[in-house]
């Protein structure tokens, strides 16, 4: 009878560590995509910021070149795998133009 309470305290206390060990990689993970989310958004932020501000520096025809590049640049930058090399090439001459 002992051995089987002993038993069924280990198995209790396994199932019971499984489920806090489980429990605090979902909780880790879910925090990890939380940041990455925020960065991702706050990157996207910055460069539409600046696409505005050079969009409004330029006449109709050229702002809507302008506007297309950044479409495109939008759907390269999310297929690609190069993400930031992408935007740190693309935004550039934005951010050289809205400084100016």
């Amino acid at each position: 009878m002992v051995v089987v309470v002993m038993v069924v305290m280990v198995v209790v206390v396994m199932v019971v560590v499984v489920v806090v060990v489980v429990v605090a990689v979902v909780v880790v993970v879910a925090v990890m995509v939380a940041v990455v989310a925020v960065v991702v958004m706050m990157i996207y932020a910055k460069g539409a910021e600046k696409t505005r501000a050079f969009v409004s520096h330029l006449g109709d025809a050229e702002a809507a070149v302008a506007v297309m590049s950044t479409i495109l640049l939008t759907k390269r930058m999310r297929s690609g795998k190069q993400r930031r090399s992408v935007m740190v090439v693309y935004i550039e001459p934005f951010i050289g133009v809205v400084e100016d």
